[in-house]
């Protein structure tokens, strides 16, 4: 995910204060992942769901069957 074209809404954001501009306890953080490649932002992103089920922290849609 790139932030670029991420834009808050009318809502209290904790990573950005405005278009483009990260609260500055966030701004490392965003430029970390700004970094990454897609591929290796794809990798984490897995790495962190197997963590997250081998945790057993999930999450039921109700109405989905």
């Amino acid at each position: 995910m790139r932030f670029d074209s991420y834009a808050p809404e009318e809502f209290y954001d904790e990573l950005f204060i405005s278009k483009n501009q990260p609260r500055p306890e966030a701004k490392l953080l965003i430029e970390k992942i700004n970094s990454f490649s897609t591929g290796e932002l794809l990798t984490r992103q897995e790495a962190a769901q197997v963590a997250m089920m081998k945790l057993g922290a999930t999450f039921n849609v109700y109405s989905d069957s």
